[in-house]
């Protein structure tokens, strides 16, 4: 049985590997309005977004901003019900990664609403990231 059984064992932890991946999604809020809910969105494993939001993260949070409007991102990795890592990007701290963060969600639709959000929100939250770069 030598190598064939290998063979069969690697196809079988490869399958099971890329099923548990599946289930891993990210959960991105953008902290914008104050006094309703901020949007979320929930980005699954297999898309592109994912990837992007995940490099432009990195592993270090900086702290939300404290202001009214736009004070960041917080970004949420979830596998099924279980929150993994969570962190947080605030305003003005890491300028490229918002926006990064901001392209990857903006012609998404938030979680719970119908249609992603209204041009003069992505605009005003693009004008004060890039009020940060000088």
């Amino acid at each position: 049985m030598g190598s064939t059984g290998n063979c069969i064992r690697i196809v079988v932890l490869f399958a099971l590997s890329a099923t548990s991946t599946a289930s891993w999604t990210l959960d991105v809020t953008l902290h914008v309005f104050s006094g309703t809910p901020d949007p979320e969105w929930v980005i699954p494993r297999n898309t592109s977004s994912y990837d992007v939001i995940l490099k432009a993260i990195g592993d270090t949070s900086t702290p939300l901003g404290e202001r009214l409007g736009y004070n960041g991102f917080t970004v949420t990795l979830i596998r099924g019900d279980l929150q993994a890592s969570r962190w947080t990007v605030g305003w003005c701290t890491r300028p490229e990664e918002e926006l990064r963060l901001l392209a990857a969600v903006s012609a998404m639709t938030p979680r719970g609403d119908q249609h992603p959000l209204q041009a003069g929100v992505i605009d005003y939250v693009k004008e004060s990231i890039l009020s940060c770069k000088g």
